[in-house]
């Protein structure tokens, strides 16, 4: 899998090769990894748990630096019954997709019964980026135009409508005065005007 960026997620990292944390490179141990994962006094702590879906980071091969990161698969809780989960890690990983391609990520949700619910979030996703393209090409600063989409729900009433009338609604509703809404959209669309006109994002 390739290296992400996994920014602000709750994430796991572990270096299987010791090499990463040591700065001597060391062989490949994948009872670290078993360790980690089966052993609840290390993720089960009330102060830092594991939180489930969240990804799992390994290190590489070792190649010198031992500092690349790819994932490994998805925490998920001890009593998942998920047919395809790699044998060392059977209580506690989801493996990955087979890529991140579209239609591996697609084959992915249905596999985990979540195809509904994955096609409904990724297509917002896609809306909120072509209605940020068409903010600034509206004249909003790219910075102001990612928390301006970042501030207003991608699952409510606004992103019903399709991403040009979503920026539309979005710019207009930034140029008003100050205002209030008591209709449901309107709400969606404050939050947008807070953040413009307050830093409320």
């Amino acid at each position: 899998m390739p290296d992400i960026s996994l920014m602000d997620l709750p994430t796991v990292a572990v270096y299987p090769n010791l090499g990463a944390i040591s700065g001597l490179c060391g062989r490949s141990d994948i009872n670290l990894i078993k360790q980690i994962f089966t052993d609840p006094d290390l993720y089960l702590k009330t102060q830092n748990p594991m939180i489930q879906g969240a990804p799992v980071l390994m290190g590489g091969l070792c190649t010198g630096e031992c500092s690349s990161l790819n994932v490994a698969g998805f925490i998920t809780p001890p009593s998942s019954t998920y047919s395809d989960l790699p044998q060392y890690s059977a209580s506690v990983l989801y493996p990955t997709p087979r890529s991140w391609a579209t239609q591996d990520l697609e084959d992915y949700a249905r596999q985990l019964g979540i195809y509904d619910q994955f096609m409904t979030s990724f297509n917002a996703t896609l809306k909120a980026a072509e209605a940020e393209v068409i903010l600034t090409s509206l004249g909003v600063e790219q910075e102001i135009a990612t928390k301006l989409i970042n501030s207003v729900s991608w699952l409510g009433s606004l992103f019903q409508h399709d991403a040009k009338d979503v920026a539309k609604m979005i710019n207009d509703e930034i140029k008003r005065e100050d205002h209030t809404h008591t209709d449901e959209l309107g709400q969606e669309l404050h939050d947008a005007y807070l953040c413009y006109r307050f830093g409320h994002c």
